[in-house]
C-alpha cells in the first residue's frame, strides 16, 4: 500500500461575468481530478463538454456573505475521475460575478467510488484577519493524502499567500497551487498536500495572507486503493 501522490496543477482560468474554460493538467486514467473555484459567495455552473464528469465533494461548497459582495467569498470543490489521458473542458460561471478555478490531480487513490477518506469544511466569516485555518479530520484507513484547500476574495494582481503553509501532523506538507485575480471583485484559492501515513486525527492546517479577507475552507483526505486501519 502506498500514499497517493499529487500529480500536477492545471492553469488557473478565470472571467467576470462570463464563462471561462478550465483544462485538465497532463493526466492518465484513474487519475483524481480535482476542480476548486472561488466566487464572491455566488454559486458555479459548469458547462461545456466536461460538464457531466465533475460532482461536488462532501462538504463543498463553504461560502460566507451577501452574493456579489466584495468582502464576501465562496469555495466550491468538484472532484472527478479520468478515464484516459485526454479528459474535455470544463467552463465555470457565477452570474454577474467574478470566477476562478482550475484543476490539480493526485495519482494512486482507490478507483472505484468516492476518492476520499473523510472530509471537513468550514469558513472565517470575519474579514478582520489575515490567517487561515483548514479544519483537520480523523481519517479511518492509512496511507491518506490531505488536501488542505482555501479560497478568499482579496483583489490583487500578485500572489497574496504568503506560502508558509504548516501542519505538523502531515509529511511533506506543500503549496502545490495558487490562483489568484484582480478581474472583478477579486479572488484566489490555495492549496497544500501532506501524508498522513497512519489512520487517525490530523490538526488544522494553517497560512497567512498579505491582506484579511473572509475564506472558504475545505480538507479533503483521499485514499489508496488497499485501505487498512492502524
Amino acid at each position: 500500500m502506498a500514499l497517493p501522490v499529487f500529480q500536477a496543477t492545471g492553469s488557473q482560468a478565470q472571467a467576470n461575468g462570463t464563462s471561462a474554460t478550465v483544462s485538465w493538467p497532463t493526466h492518465q486514467a484513474d487519475d483524481i481530478g480535482l476542480l476548486i473555484v472561488q466566487t464572491s459567495n455566488s454559486p458555479v455552473t459548469l458547462g461545456g463538454a466536461g460538464a457531466g464528469d465533475w460532482t461536488l465533494t462532501a462538504d463543498s461548497p463553504q461560502g460566507t456573505g451577501t452574493e456579489n459582495n466584495v468582502v464576501s467569498t465562496r469555495l466550491t470543490a468538484y472532484w472527478a475521475r479520468a478515464t484516459g489521458s485526454s479528459q474535455s473542458d470544463v467552463t465555470i460561471v457565477a452570474d454577474n460575478n467574478v470566477v476562478i478555478g482550475g484543476i490539480f490531480t493526485v495519482r494512486g487513490c482507490i478507483t472505484t467510488g468516492d476518492p476520499w477518506d473523510v472530509t471537513a469544511g468550514d469558513v472565517e466569516a470575519a474579514t478582520d484577519t489575515a490567517n487561515v485555518v483548514v479544519p483537520g479530520d480523523t481519517t479511518t484507513v492509512v496511507d491518506c493524502l490531505i488536501a488542505a484547500i482555501f479560497a478568499h476574495g482579496i483583489d490583487d494582481s500578485v500572489d497574496v499567500i504568503n506560502a508558509d503553509w504548516t501542519n505538523g501532523d502531515l509529511a511533506s506538507f506543500t503549496q502545490r497551487v495558487e490562483y489568484q485575480t484582480p478581474a472583478g471583485k477579486g479572488g484566489g484559492l490555495s492549496v497544500a498536500t501532506g501524508g498522513l501515513a497512519t489512520a487517525g486525527a490530523y490538526g488544522t492546517s494553517t497560512v497567512s495572507m498579505t491582506s484579511n479577507h473572509t475564506q472558504g475552507r475545505i480538507s479533503i483526505a483521499l485514499r489508496p486503493p488497499v485501505v487498512g486501519s492502524a
